[in-house]
């Protein structure tokens, strides 16, 4: 048996999976502000003798990194003696940087020398900036990581090296470097406790695979996208589907997804998150201000949601907000407890046409003509026939991210630039480093495989964004 945790923005889900893939129990608490209390609360309650294993998928990189709240101060090293005024990407967070000598042509000669003297007062003088974690990115280091690794070394402090994230462009890698150490002790607070006696714990990841929770404290960064993968695999066990358009609906926003043969379909654009580039495999999802928590007024709908303080703000619930919420209800939608439909300040018309409106904004966004299934808790405030039948409903649909979490797998995606010869070698790898993951060697295979060829490259290299599963 395993337990499934989706830790969402406004409420907590668990769901208790057994051996055939069917929910036995579940459960919702309002997410708590230290997230492990209303976790380990979820846990207790559904703990059963023969549980496996435990896998929690959060949004919580994700928000910390919306909302720029709790994110450490981070010192960068930058690589790159011929470049020392290039200019940083990242907005709102703190970031202190050092450009050393060093870094690679693409060919593998040194630009500048790299001094290891050199880099190490660089980390002396970033720690005494007050700097809580290091980065380092250097040119054209997903090929050359020798100084990257050479600097770790050096440091007292948690490092993120960029050649570690995959990817050839230096200023998404340096992004995503400087993301995941800003994330780091945000995550220790929230999950380094939540170790339970003999059964492992393990965190969702953006590839729709699972973490072991050291390998995820270390690298958070690469849970950013897994609340809505986690709603869009959990959707298509539930539908029994494997190539549809998922709509996960939540408290402050609607997210559009795709899968293909039976697992999320990969970006083929440049991911960004919260504004910034990044150079991370992401799923191809389309998100937009539209939840059940959105305010409601003569302006519209949204963006500005009321979250975790829905049942505080919102009319129905005695708050002083309309919220799409208040505009379900007053139709008789949905019951909620503790809701009362007189206190709604709408007219039938008025509710009515908020629904309408939001209902029609979700549908402008889906392209093409798979299968169209609707989950999250703010799914249950449209009735099916807003979606002009094209669209189900799913049941168990509020609780369909802590499913997906369930029925997760473990593996690991492996995004590396080689010679196309070195390709076979490198799912070798990739089946290996899955099974050291925690994958079953009886089940591990390869599940997605992208290769994008470089151009006018002569030692025909590409990159390869492979993930194995099992």
């Amino acid at each position: 048996m395993i337990i499934g945790i989706d830790v969402g923005g406004t409420f907590t889900d668990a769901v208790l999976v057994d051996d055939t893939g069917a929910i036995v129990s579940f459960r919702k608490k309002p997410t708590s502000a230290d997230i492990e209390t209303s976790v380990k609360a979820l846990i207790d309650e559904l703990m059963h003798p023969m549980v496996t294993s435990i896998h929690i998928g959060t949004t919580h990189a994700l928000n910390a990194l919306l909302q720029r709240k709790g994110l450490a101060s981070v010192g960068l090293i930058r690589l790159a003696g011929h470049r020392p005024d290039f200019v940083p990407q990242l907005c709102n967070i703190d970031v202190r940087i050092e450009t050393i000598g060093g870094g690679f042509e693409c060919d593998g000669r040194p630009i500048t020398p790299f001094s290891e003297r050199e880099a190490k007062e660089a980390i002396e003088r970033l720690i005494a900036g007050g700097a809580q974690r290091l980065a380092v990115v250097g040119t054209f280091s997903s090929l050359y990581p020798e100084q990257e690794l050479a600097i770790a070394a050096l440091s007292p402090l948690p490092v993120t090296l960029s050649h570690q994230l995959g990817g050839f462009g230096i200023i998404e890698r340096e992004n995503a470097a400087v993301i995941n150490a800003a994330l780091q002790p945000l995550f220790e607070r929230g999950f380094s406790s939540l170790k339970y006696k003999n059964t492992p714990l393990f965190l969702s990841q953006n590839n729709g695979g699972l973490l072991p929770l050291e390998r995820a404290l270390e690298m958070p960064v690469l849970t950013l996208s897994a609340g809505p993968v986690n709603s869009f695999m959990g959707a298509s066990r539930i539908a029994k589907c494997e190539d549809a358009i998922i709509v996960d609906i939540g408290g402050t926003s609607s997210d559009i997804g795709y899968i293909e043969k039976g697992y999320v379909k990969r970006s083929f654009r440049l991911s960004e998150v919260a504004g910034i580039p990044l150079n991370l495999p992401m799923p191809d999802l389309f998100s937009l201000a539209v939840g059940g928590g959105s305010f409601i007024d003569q302006g519209g709908i949204g963006p500005e949601s009321a979250g975790s303080a829905l049942f505080r703000e919102a009319a129905a619930f005695g708050g002083e907000r309309l919220t799409l919420t208040d505009a379900a209800i007053a139709l008789g939608y949905v019951t909620i407890p503790m809701a009362n439909p007189k206190r709604v300040s709408l007219s039938h018309n008025e509710a009515k046409r908020f629904i309408q409106r939001a209902a029609e904004k979700i549908l402008s966004k889906i392209r093409g003509h798979k299968p169209l299934f609707f989950v999250g808790g703010g799914a249950l405030l449209f009735p099916e026939f807003l979606w002009n039948n094209r669209g189900e409903v799913l049941p168990e649909a509020s609780v369909a991210n802590a499913y997906g979490a369930a029925l997760a797998e473990k593996g690991i995606t492996i995004d590396k630039i080689i010679p196309l010869s070195e390709q076979d070698a490198l799912e070798e790898e990739v089946l290996h480093k899955a099974i050291q993951e925690g994958a079953d060697p009886r089940k591990v295979r390869v599940v997605q495989c992208d290769v994008s060829p470089l151009a006018y490259d002569s030692m025909k290299r590409a990159r390869i964004i492979i993930t194995a599963m099992g």
